[in-house]
């Protein structure tokens, strides 16, 4: 624990881009941006920034608005992105190795019903990063093979809201007759007791 408590100590007091220094922050303030950089859970990082645990929620979301805070931590995320290389488009393409996956690439289905798995070795990386889950359960009297590929509705609704595909836009409008429309309001106003 206090290797941690000085790790903190040594970013803040580095004045490294993370750290918030020259920024205007104190140093409570600084350890939350730090803190929220972990898990992005504003309620999590003010208690361990030293927040009470009763007000952390209110006071994370306080914190997050402050412009020295928020760029901040815009800024500790670039950092971060920069690092692991992970870039939108990066997260888009796997996003659409999943949405666009096809259970024949991995599994055969013969005239008799019978499935046969593909050999691991002859799938591409692409295609072994969609498979969510490969179970193989062998009893006494029989055995039992489970083989599961990511969610491809989640992935693709994920991909269609960021590339704007319109295909799971959320909105419902109504048209209709304005006289039949005026109509209704006059008789919930009737029916309500006003005129």
């Amino acid at each position: 624990m206090k290797k941690k408590s000085q790790t903190k100590k040594k970013d803040l007091q580095k004045g490294s881009a993370a750290s918030g220094r020259k920024r205007g922050l104190n140093d409570k303030q600084r350890l939350f941006a730090l803190e929220y950089l972990r898990d992005l859970n504003a309620t999590q990082a003010a208690i361990r920034a030293g927040y009470s645990k009763k007000t952390a929620g209110v006071q994370g979301e306080a914190l997050l608005k402050k412009p020295e805070i928020a760029a901040l931590v815009a800024k500790g995320k670039a950092e971060r992105a920069e690092r692991t290389k992970i870039t939108a488009d990066r997260v888009l393409q796997e996003l659409a190795r999943v949405a666009f996956s096809n259970i024949k690439d991995f599994v055969t289905f013969d005239s008799d019903g019978i499935v046969r798995i593909k050999n691991s070795e002859d799938l591409t990386p692409e295609q072994a990063a969609c498979i969510a889950e490969v179970t193989q359960v062998y009893t006494e009297k029989s055995s039992s093979f489970k083989f599961k590929l990511h969610d491809k509705l989640r992935a693709l609704e994920l991909v269609g809201k960021h590339v704007d595909v319109q295909a799971f836009k959320e909105k419902l409008e109504i048209a209709g007759d304005q006289d039949l429309i005026e109509r209704l309001l006059r008789g919930r106003k009737r029916a309500n007791g006003s005129t």
